[in-house]
């Protein structure tokens, strides 16, 4: 072998083991909505589903939104790169430590996501890349969901993704109404998220007095509904606070 030839051969070694080959992540994602149509303050309930695609076994990082290993973020479909953040109550606060969880080959596992209050933050300069409406959706239209889950030990490039359309219509007549009393009030879609009353929080109180006068003047309506559904959880906790000990033994 020439000496010429020997140092190509040499180099072409050098090129090929300093070359990164990136990972395959074996984890693919869908998500999907249960009701790909709703009105404008209703509640979205998504569906994440994490499949193994390795040709084993693997372990991953439980999935949850309240970990933060889960994110959604949402754009308009006519801006469909210009996702925003979306801030769910308790989304990335808690279970920060959870068990990894072993997917056999080809199996899979759900995460039921549920949408509708947002966190924004009370900044003077809100931040444009996240949603500044206390509802998720402030406007009617249609969107691009993004979720987002992210394993750095099975996917270390970049996170596992999916997207799902969703309508958001404007409700109209006697709905919207009762849109324009609630669309800008931040305990009242906590509380239609949550249907949990923080009795310290004088917002709250108000919203559940605002939920009161709905019901009694506009019934009929599919707000309505969601609304008496959180005040009779709401009373029920009430009255189990308040406690009742006239079954107790005295002694006597």
């Amino acid at each position: 072998m020439s000496t010429k030839i020997a140092i190509l051969c040499v180099a072409a070694a050098v090129a090929a083991a300093g070359s990164v080959v990136a990972a395959t992540c074996p984890i693919a994602a869908q998500v999907s909505a249960r009701r790909p149509t709703v009105m404008l303050g209703e509640p979205i309930d998504l569906t994440l589903v994490l499949r193994n695609t390795a040709a084993g076994a693997i372990e991953l990082r439980a999935p949850s939104e309240k970990s933060g290993n889960v994110r959604l973020s949402i754009a308009e479909n006519a801006n469909p790169t210009a996702f925003r953040s979306y801030n769910g109550p308790e989304w990335g606060t808690k279970d920060a430590r959870r068990p990894p969880v072993r997917l056999k080959k080809n199996g899979s596992l759900r995460l039921n996501l549920h949408v509708l209050s947002n966190g924004v933050p009370r900044v003077a300069k809100p931040d444009p890349k996240e949603i500044s409406t206390p509802f998720a959706f402030g406007a009617a239209g249609r969107f691009v969901a993004r979720v987002r889950y992210e394993d750095r030990s099975n996917c270390p490039d970049q996170p596992v993704e999916a997207t799902v359309t969703i309508q958001v219509a404007t409700p109209a007549g006697e709905e919207l109404v009762v849109w324009d009393r609630i669309k800008t009030c931040a305990a009242c879609a906590l509380l239609l998220h949550t249907a949990e009353l923080d009795p310290n929080d004088r917002a709250s109180q108000d919203a559940v007095a605002l939920f009161r006068q709905i019901v009694a003047q506009h019934p009929r309506t599919r707000y309505a509904k969601s609304i008496r559904t959180v005040l009779s959880k709401i009373d029920i906790d009430n009255r189990g606070d308040s406690g009742n000990y006239g079954d107790e033994d005295d002694g006597g």
